[in-house]
This record gives structure tokens, C-alpha cells and sequence, in this order.
């Protein structure tokens, strides 16, 4: 399971690989040219992507998307982003462009559990607007992160290229649903519309660049190559530690890592070298 993390404005994003391996979205394994993003939401109070992952990892199932995302940060792709899914209802899920087979990448945003759907369409209660003002604002923020990400990705412009399931339905090319319009529409005080999701993922394609537990692994490794650089024999240490780096290894002291000769760092040869010089001098005191 491949885990990379990036961080975005309230914290970090954690993108986990969960391929539905049974659905037959993974095992149909379609290709697509990825020429857009829709965004959804799931349309029952339920916080966990985990629920709708075991539920839809079953061949019987005739939905699916490419990912899902919490509003604490963890997204769960689904689906190589490049797979047909079964998300729009329409040509959004895949269409041919000069022979070439075409499509969007599908994404759902989960819900809070203080939502109640009443019946089949769009209306819910809400047990606790505090709660689910919060968990809406969390999640819009994850899900800009991740488009931000597969703009660049794809090569994607975030102003023409990114639609809701609600638009893709009045282009023609989505079933019948209003998700997320409807849902922020419930909340004006957010401000959450797609066109300031559009915006948000444009301004955070801008910025710069995030880093990522490999890049700072990578920037830590240079960074001791060239400040704490290992020796791997004698001639290595600058001339003015070799002679004792020698008599520490003809003592037995210094013993090599099982590879080299000596494989030590810059800053252990020092400590080593110190800690000679200290039991040198303690020992001519005695004498």
C-alpha cells in the first residue's frame, strides 16, 4: 500500500493506495486519457471512506470512483487514475476525442455524521451545523489539494477542466445529480462554490511545491554527503585524522560495518578521534 503525504492550508493530505481490486472498474481495466476532474459528494452522513471501499469492492457492484476524500486528510484512491470508472452516469466516465478514449477522473468527497437524508433526493437534517460547517470546510480543502496535484499531473487547466457531478449533468454529459452545489448551497456562510474551488486549486497549483517525506529523506541524504560524509577507508579521512583514524582501527576500535573497512561519518570519526585524544593525554598524566 503506497502512502505519500503532502501538506495543504489546514494540515496535511495523505494519499492511500485502496485499489478496489474486485470491482469491475479495476479488473475491466480500460484505459482513459484523463482530460478532466469531477468532483462529488457521497450524499449520506458517512465521514469514513473505509465503508464505501468494503462496499464497493464487490464485481456486483456498478459504481465506483477514483478516490475518496476525508475531511482529516487522508484520501483513499480507488482506482488507477487513469481507469475507466463508473462515477457520472454519462460520457464524463469515458468518450472518444480523434480515436482516442477519453474521460474524467471521479472523486468523493465524504459527508459528517451529523447529516440525515430524508428520501431519495438531496434533503437532509443536520443534528449539528458547527460540526458539519467544519467538516465541509476540512474537506474542501483536501479535495483542492488533491485536483491541484492531478492538474499538474495531467496537465490540466483548473478553470476549464474541473467540473461538479451537478455541471457535468447540465453539460449533457452526468446523470441527474446536484452534489456538491447543493450541499454548500445549504451553508452560504462558507462561501463554497465550485467557481472558489476552481480558484483555490489554481492559486495552490502557484504555490510552491510541497515536500514530501521522499524529498525531505532525499534532501537530509545530500545534505549529510556533503556536510557528514562517511569513510569507507583510511585514505578517505582528511590527512589530518588519518594517522589516528589508523591506530584507532589497529586497536580494534574502530571495526568497519561489515562492508568497509571503517564506514563511519564525519561526526563519529570526530567523536572517536576526541575521545582518543582525552584517554591519550589522561594516560602521559599518569605516566
Amino acid at each position: 500500500m503506497g502512502v505519500t503525504r503532502r501538506f495543504y492550508k489546514e494540515g496535511y493530505m495523505e494519499l492511500i493506495e485502496r485499489f478496489l481490486t474486485k470491482n469491475r472498474c479495476y479488473t475491466n481495466a480500460i484505459g482513459i486519457k484523463v482530460t478532466g476532474l469531477m468532483l462529488h459528494s457521497v450524499g449520506v452522513g458517512q465521514p469514513r471512506a473505509e465503508v464505501f471501499i468494503n462496499r464497493w469492492n464487490n464485481p456486483e457492484v456498478s459504481v465506483c470512483v477514483h478516490a475518496f476524500a476525508q475531511a482529516d486528510g487522508k484520501v483513499y484512491q480507488t482506482l488507477p487514475w487513469d481507469y475507466k470508472a463508473w462515477h457520472a452516469g454519462g460520457l464524463a466516465n469515458s468518450y472518444y476525442s480523434a480515436g482516442v478514449r477519453c474521460g474524467y477522473v471521479g472523486v468523493e468527497m465524504t459527508e459528517p455524521a451529523s447529516l440525515h437524508y430524508t428520501g431519495s433526493g438531496s434533503s437532509f437534517t443536520d443534528s449539528d451545523p458547527a460540526a458539519t460547517r467544519t467538516f465541509l470546510n476540512e474537506v474542501f480543502h483536501v479535495a483542492v489539494e488533491l485536483f491541484a496535484q492531478l492538474c499538474k499531473k495531467y496537465s490540466l487547466d483548473p478553470m476549464r477542466d474541473i467540473i461538479s457531478h451537478a455541471e457535468g449533468h447540465r453539460m449533457g454529459i452526468a446523470s441527474d445529480h446536484d452534489d456538491p452545489d447543493a450541499l454548500w448551497s445549504r451553508y452560504p456562510e462558507l462561501g463554497l462554490s465550485m467557481d472558489r474551488f476552481r480558484s483555490a486549486v489554481k492559486t495552490r497549483m502557484e504555490q510552491e511545491e510541497p515536500m514530501t517525506q521522499q524529498d525531505f529523506d532525499r534532501m537530509m541524504q545530500d545534505y549529510n554527503a556533503r556536510n557528514n560524509p562517511t569513510y569507507n577507508t583510511v585514505e578517505q579521512v582528511p590527512a589530518y585524522w588519518q594517522a589516528e583514524t589508523q591506530q584507532l582501527v589497529d586497536a580494534g576500535a574502530i571495526g568497519g560495518d561489515g562492508v568497509s573497512p571503517l564506514g563511519v561519518t564525519r561526526s563519529e570519526l570526530k567523536a572517536a578521534i576526541i575521545a582518543k585524544r582525552y584517554t591519550d593525554a589522561k594516560l602521559e598524566e599518569r605516566a
